[in-house]
C-alpha cells in the first residue's frame, strides 16, 4: 500500500517513549543516511523537545519533525521558536508522568494552565494565613522560597503585570529540591526547567539569596512590617507547614503548581 510519509522512530510500543536520560533524540544520528532510502517525506520523531534538536533534524534531511509531549509542556512552542522566542519555551523535562497516565485526565507536571476542564488551571491548596483585600495593592509581592512552587508563583507574577516582585531564597541558588533533583544521574531535565525560571524572572522580578549581603535582615524586615509601606503582600513557598511565613503554596503533585497562596495587606 502507497504511503504519503515515513515516520521514523525508536523502540517498540513500550520502549519508545524515552525518558529525560535520553538527553538527544535518538534519530539524529541515522537522518542523514535514511534520506537517501526514502523518497517519502520523511517524519523524524522520537523526543524532540529543544529548538536545537528540531534544527538538527531538519539540516540532517528531515521533511517533518513530530512532537507530543513538548506541546504538553508548551502548546505555543513552535510559535516561539519561529518567532525567535525559543528562550521561552517551557520546557517538556521528559519525566512520563502525568502526561501518560490519563488519570482522570491529561496534564502536565511542568505546565500548571493544563488544568482539568471547567478549571482555569491546575489545582492547587493553598493555605491562607491572612487576608485583606482593601489593603491589598497587587503592586509589590514578596516571594519567600525559590523552589518550584516559590519559582512558578514569581514568574506569573511578574507576567500578570505585577510592578515588583521580590524572590527571596535562604541558600545560595535557586531552585531548592528541583536543584538536587537535576544534580543525580540522567535527571537533568529538571535543570531545564530550572533554567526555564531563572530566564524567566528577571528583570521584573529582584531575586535575593542568602548569599546577598544582608539578605536575612531583609528578609525579617519584610515579616515585621505593618500596613502603609504598599506591599501587595507576602508569599510564603518554603515547602514547611511549620514556617510558612503567611501562606504555604502548595502544588499538589505538579512540580510546577500555579502558586495561589494567600497574602497578606500590607
Amino acid at each position: 500500500m502507497p504511503s504519503d510519509y515515513v515516520n521514523v522512530t525508536v523502540g517498540v510500543r513500550t520502549t519508545y517513549v524515552r525518558g529525560m536520560a535520553t538527553e538527544s533524540p535518538s534519530v539524529l544520528d541515522d537522518l542523514a543516511r535514511l534520506r537517501p532510502l526514502v523518497t517519502r517525506p520523511l517524519v523524524a520523531s522520537h523526543a524532540f523537545r529543544t529548538a536545537s534538536a528540531i534544527g538538527e533534524a531538519l539540516a540532517a534531511g528531515a521533511d517533518l519533525v513530530g512532537m507530543a509531549r513538548a506541546l504538553i509542556a508548551d502548546p505555543d512552542l513552535p510559535r516561539k521558536v519561529l518567532t525567535g522566542r525559543a528562550a521561552e519555551v517551557r520546557p517538556c523535562v521528559a519525566c512520563n508522568e502525568d502526561c501518560r497516565t490519563f488519570d482522570p485526565v491529561l496534564l502536565c507536571v511542568v505546565n500548571p494552565d493544563l488544568a482539568p476542564p471547567g478549571e482555569p488551571r491546575r489545582p492547587a491548596a493553598p493555605l491562607v494565613r491572612a487576608w485583606d483585600q482593601e489593603r491589598v495593592t497587587g503592586q509589590r509581592v514578596a516571594v519567600v522560597g525559590a523552589g518550584p512552587a516559590g519559582l512558578e508563583c514569581a514568574l506569573s507574577l511578574a507576567r500578570a503585570g505585577v510592578a515588583d516582585v521580590v524572590l527571596f531564597e535562604a541558600a545560595d541558588r535557586l531552585g531548592g529540591q528541583l536543584a538536587t533533583a537535576a544534580l543525580a544521574p540522567h535527571r537533568t531535565g529538571w535543570a531545564a526547567l530550572l533554567g526555564f525560571y531563572e530566564r524567566g524572572c528577571p528583570p521584573r522580578c529582584r531575586r535575593t539569596s542568602g548569599a546577598d549581603r544582608g539578605a536575612g535582615r531583609r528578609t525579617r524586615r519584610i515579616r515585621r512590617r505593618g500596613a502603609g509601606h504598599g506591599r501587595g503582600g507576602d508569599i510564603a513557598a518554603t515547602g514547611d507547614w511549620g514556617h510558612g511565613l503567611v501562606g504555604r503554596a502548595g502544588a499538589g503533585s505538579s512540580v510546577a503548581g500555579r502558586c495561589r497562596a494567600g497574602a497578606r495587606g500590607r
